[in-house]
């Protein structure tokens, strides 16, 4: 296994590791909510085993995060975002259909556009 590869399932197994234990999960709890066994659960996280792309994305759902967030570890992105309840929306919206996900998009732009022209007219 090319040693890009073996870095990437040590900070996946990191950051599972992380995850189950900020909410005081054993290996076996967190095996049974994602319907996995703590066996595989374990070798995930020193980094032996690689898991499914379906393990991932029922990984990422149980945890609230992406899985970007799960292999890369980009969670300083939503860690300096203020509101939880936000970051969960779009979480949630990530998983509706493209056409669903183009209208949020829009919206989003539109509301920052009104915003950024409010903060200007105030500025001048």
């Amino acid at each position: 296994m090319p040693s890009a590869n073996k870095m990437l399932l040590k900070r996946f197994g990191s950051r599972l590791r992380a995850l189950r234990q900020e909410r005081g999960l054993s290996q076996a709890q967190l095996g049974k909510k994602v319907r996995i066994g703590s066996r595989t659960i374990l070798s995930y996280e020193q980094g032996k085993m690689a898991p499914s792309i379906d393990v991932i994305a029922r990984l990422a759902r149980f945890f609230g995060t992406t899985t970007d967030d799960l292999i890369f570890d980009d969670s300083s992105r939503t860690e300096s975002m203020r509101d939880r309840e936000l970051i969960d929306c779009l979480l949630q919206a990530d998983q509706l259909p493209r056409r669903e996900r183009t209208v949020i998009k829009d919206l989003v732009e539109l509301l920052l556009s009104k915003h950024q022209i409010h903060e200007s007219s105030l500025a001048s």
